[in-house]
Order: C-alpha cells, then sequence, then structure tokens
C-alpha cells in the first residue's frame, strides 16, 4: 500500500509495511522531530527486493548546498505481479513553489498505480507507452489544476519508467532523464525539453555552446502550462546487469556522462551507487538539487 504524508505525525503513525511517499527532504526534517520512526525509512524508499528478485532499486535526494529549499520530489514502488514504477520530478527554478508542483507530479503518478494497482499487470507491454502517456496527462493536469487555483505560476519536469517483463517504458517531460547503463557506459534515453537542446539537436550549437548557452535551462515542454502537452514516451528492451538511473539536472549537469558510468559500475548495490553519485555532486559544488533514482536489473523475466 502507498501512503502519501504531509506532517511528521502522518509518518509516525505509518504501518511499518506501509510504502510512504513524502516531498524529497521531508524524512530527514522528521527523523529530528520523531527518532522513533528511523525504522521506517526501508518503507520509505524501497530498499526490499521484489518477490521475483529481478530488479533491486533505491532513491536519494539532497537540497545542495545553493538552494534553501528542495523543490525536486521522486517515488519509486514496485509493482504487483513484479517490476515497479519510479519516477522523479524538478519543480521549475524561479518559479512559485516549484516543490509544491512537483510533489503533485509524483502524488498524481503514484497515486493512479494505488488506484488501480493491478492495471499494469493486466496490461500489455505493447500497451504500457498509452498507460503511461495517460498517467503523464493526468499530473499535468493535477499540476496546472492547482497553479490555477493558487493563482500561481508554477510547473515541474517529470521524467518515469514502468519495469514490466524485461522492458523498460519511459515517459518525460522536461529536463529530468533516464540514462541506460550497459557495457559500462552511460546512454541518455530521454531528449531534454530546453531551448539549448532544441537548437543542438537541429546541429545550430555544438555541444560547449549548449552548455553555456543563455537558455540552457528554459524549458519549452513541461507539466502545469494548462497546454495538455503530450510526453515523450520510449520501450527499451532490458538485459541481466543494466542499471536506469532517473535523475535530476542538478545531478548530470554536475559531471559528465562518463563519469556517472564509471560510478555506478563501482558496486552492484543501488544504495552505494545512489550515495556515490551523491557525494561526487556535492564535491562539484551541488548548485541545484540533487535527486537519483537507480533500479539495477538483476534478471530480465520475459512477458507471457
Amino acid at each position: 500500500m502507498v501512503h502519501f504524508v504531509d506532517t511528521p505525525d502522518e509518518l509516525s503513525r505509518a504501518d511499518s509495511e506501509t510504502t510512504v511517499v513524502v516531498p524529497a527532504g521531508f524524512l530527514e526534517r522528521a527523523e529530528e522531530a520523531y527518532p522513533s520512526i528511523c525504522p521506517l525509512r526501508r518503507a520509505w524508499s524501497p530498499r526490499n527486493d521484489p518477490a521475483d528478485g529481478s530488479y533491486h532499486a533505491h532513491g536519494r535526494s539532497h537540497a545542495g548546498w545553493v538552494r534553501e529549499r528542495n523543490e525536486d520530489a521522486w517515488g519509486l514502488e514496485y509493482l504487483a505481479g513484479g517490476g515497479l514504477l519510479a519516477a522523479v520530478a524538478d519543480g521549475m527554478g524561479g518559479m512559485q513553489r516549484g516543490d509544491r508542483a512537483s510533489q503533485i507530479a509524483i502524488q498524481t503518478l503514484f497515486q493512479l498505480l494505488t488506484d488501480d494497482p493491478f492495471g499494469p499487470l493486466s496490461t500489455a507491454t505493447s500497451d504500457l507507452p498509452w498507460l503511461l502517456s495517460h498517467w503523464f496527462e493526468q499530473a499535468d493536469r493535477a499540476v496546472s489544476e492547482y497553479a490555477i487555483r493558487s493563482d500561481l505560476k508554477t510547473g515541474t519536469t517529470l521524467c518515469a519508467m514502468m519495469v514490466k517483463d524485461g522492458v523498460a517504458t519511459v515517459a518525460n517531460l522536461g529536463d529530468s532523464r533516464l540514462y541506460l547503463v550497459r557495457d559500462g557506459r552511460a546512454l541518455p534515453v530521454t531528449q531534454d525539453h530546453t531551448v539549448a537542446a532544441w537548437l543542438l539537436r537541429k546541429g545550430l550549437i555544438d555541444a560547449e555552446q549548449a552548455r553555456r548557452h543563455p537558455s540552457a535551462n528554459a524549458l519549452f515542454r513541461s507539466l502545469g502550462r494548462n497546454l495538455r502537452q503530450r510526453a515523450d514516451v520510449t520501450q527499451i528492451e532490458l538485459r541481466p546487469g543494466d542499471r536506469l538511473l532517473l535523475c535530476t539536472d542538478g545531478l548530470w549537469g554536475s559531471m559528465p556522462d562518463a563519469q556517472i558510468a564509471s560510478i555506478l559500475c563501482e558496486s552492484p548495490d543501488p544504495v552505494l551507487n545512489c550515495a556515490s553519485l551523491l557525494t561526487q555532486t556535492m564535491l562539484a559544488g551541488a548548485q541545484d538539487n540533487v535527486t537519483s533514482v537507480l533500479v539495477r536489473v538483476s534478471c530480465t523475466p520475459s512477458a507471457a
């Protein structure tokens, strides 16, 4: 069962078998107020292996050295019948309540899974792109309605993957990324929806110019604009030993892809991998919020 919490009191009352989804950075504050909830860290950050042992995952988030607030959010939940759903969101900097926008996006996505936990199980793998696209539309609507209701200009990125039957279905809006780490290389699966990335894809600027471009972080596609924008969706056939990394730009903007691959190949443990990624990002200055969710593929059950 997934339980969403907003206060330390709610977290302290949660059952030890409940999967708790909370805003990024919430747990650290709650643990200071309620030391007795420390054992719930395993439930909130699902390190426990799924029933079939096919996938092992972990997530981590930090505000970084500069930002006062962590506007990132993330979620991770194993699916009924095998597989998992994981997502990261990055509230848009410079806008009002970006932290709330990212929380709403993640909460909506995982609430849809809670409302229909057997939906992914009963959906053919070939139809999962439609299902995940539909969930993104719901998340976009929820963020847009919040912005209208609160009279705020806000928004968020959202990058998610649903892993089932040895296939990862990936959806993305914004510049949070998914990397496939295979054969010692970190391969970006998603495309950034920034002005600079678009110019780079069109061949109008090179990679170095894109990195220094004044619109390097200017998004032209995201959640919360009330424009009903469609997410990019793709599928990847997985192999044993693959690693799938969801991360916000605070991480991938702090180190080259080759360093990401090197760190993730140091250990088979996603917990250690996420800790190492955070450590290296902090050493690089951590100018932004930093969030990662890592999935290691142990074996690949074939589709029925």
